[in-house]
């Protein structure tokens, strides 16, 4: 659930429970004027009807007035709510509610008398301040309330900037707010640490870019020597280290490349995935390389830059075998890239590392940069690289895919 969405759920809560203690407050203050009002005027009922049974309405009078008690004109309509009545010798007594207030109506002999109570005037004004500061309450919960999503919605605004500039979008910046708060104070610290990530990323990107440029000249002219001079054990020995620098040049390049490009997504059919990247191979003896379609398949993806990827996992496979053939297998479900040697000393994720490397059984260095390529390029295909040990097998596989796939 949402920063957003808690605050609400809080905010309706609090507004549910302060509409229900105010209703259960004026239910509850009702009831006990309710109670109040009746046992007075019956009691007072009686000591007025002492003074009309004598006659002394001067004393009646003085009475009332000790008491604050005026008589009323209030009519007797339908609206009235009788909640007490009691018949006397000569008479009754009733007491009934009008508009909120309370009335005493006494019938004597035909006289008939309706008296107020003046007090009741307090007691409204006392229950109106309640009611007024219960509903002041609830203005300031929602005031509070508008406040606090106001100062959050940027939240929204900074996440959603973070998850651009994660994507690859160097240029995303946040428009910086004229207030010192918390808020304000990580849009600003935001900006600068996407200031200083552009530079440093760039200034790599561009140290990168030269120095790979700068060694190419090196190696054609290493590699033009090379050609020129005749064949020895000591210039394969040259020629081969040449080669891999040439292709460690190019790798680092591609590496670059691959954090600024779009990829030209296009669909095709794993034939010809295959047939691109079987042609940027240099496979020496075909007869280490069994490819088995079992179920024919398309893949929207770049082709260039899949057929790099799916070509350092086979490369890998047939570098680092122990023996047999280095089998490709493509199912409804994933490429499979299966060699017969040791298990991996560490998880996947150590060697889709840059530049992560271990010392083979031959003394050799493997796992460097090529499946940290293999991964990048993967991932900007939203694809996984999967790797397991079966019988002696080493078994990478591309999956994934089987949503975005079409059937032949």
């Amino acid at each position: 659930m949402s920063i957003l969405n808690k605050i609400f759920l809080l905010f309706f809560t609090s507004i549910v429970l302060m509409l229900y203690l105010s209703n259960l407050t004026n239910k509850t203050v009702e009831a006990k004027i309710s109670s109040l009002y009746k046992e007075k005027y019956i009691r007072i009922s009686k000591e007025f009807f002492n003074h009309l049974a004598n006659a002394d309405f001067i004393k009646l009078e003085k009475r009332a007035k000790e008491l604050h008690f005026i008589q009323s004109s209030v009519v007797m309509d339908e609206n009235i709510k009788v909640v007490f009545e009691d018949n006397l010798s000569f008479g009754k007594i009733k007491i009934f509610k009008k508009n909120e207030f309370y009335y005493l109506y006494i019938d004597y002999l035909g006289d008939k008398l309706i008296y107020f109570d003046t007090a009741q005037n307090i007691d409204s004004k006392d229950k109106s301040i309640l009611n007024y500061l219960f509903y002041t309450d609830i203005l300031l919960i929602i005031i509070i309330f508008i406040f606090i999503i106001n100062s959050i919605r940027p939240l929204k605004t900074i996440a959603e900037a973070m998850g651009k500039f994660g994507k690859g979008d160097r240029s995303c910046r946040l428009k910086e707010r004229k207030s010192s708060d918390e808020i304000s104070k990580v849009i600003k610290e935001f900006n600068n640490m996407a200031e200083n990530i552009e530079s440093l990323l760039s200034s790599r990107e561009q140290l990168i870019r030269d120095v790979s440029h700068e060694l190419r000249t090196p190696i054609a002219r290493i590699k033009i020597a090379l050609d020129l001079q005749e064949e020895n054990q000591y210039s394969k020995i040259l020629k081969d280290a040449n080669n891999q620098l040439d292709a460690l040049t190019n790798e680092l390049l591609n590496v670059e490349k691959l954090n600024t490009i779009e990829l030209k997504l296009q669909r095709l059919d794993i034939e010809t995935i295959l047939a691109n990247t079987l042609s940027i191979m240099l496979i020496k003896d075909e007869s280490i390389l069994d490819i088995n379609i079992k179920e024919k398949v398309s893949l929207e993806v770049d082709l260039d830059y899949f057929s790099m990827a799916l070509k350092n996992l086979i490369d890998n496979a047939i570098k680092y075998r122990e023996s047999g053939t280095v089998t490709v297998t493509i199912d409804n479900q994933n490429i499979e890239i299966k060699n017969r040697a040791k298990p991996l000393e560490h998880g996947l994720q150590y060697y889709t590392k840059a530049f992560t490397q271990e010392d083979d059984s031959r003394g050799s260095k493997g796992y460097g940069i090529g499946l940290n390529i293999v991964k990048k390029v993967l991932s900007k295909h939203n694809f996984d690289l999967d790797y397991q040990y079966k019988d002696g097998y080493i078994c990478l596989s591309i999956t994934n895919w089987n949503k975005k796939q079409k059937r032949s």
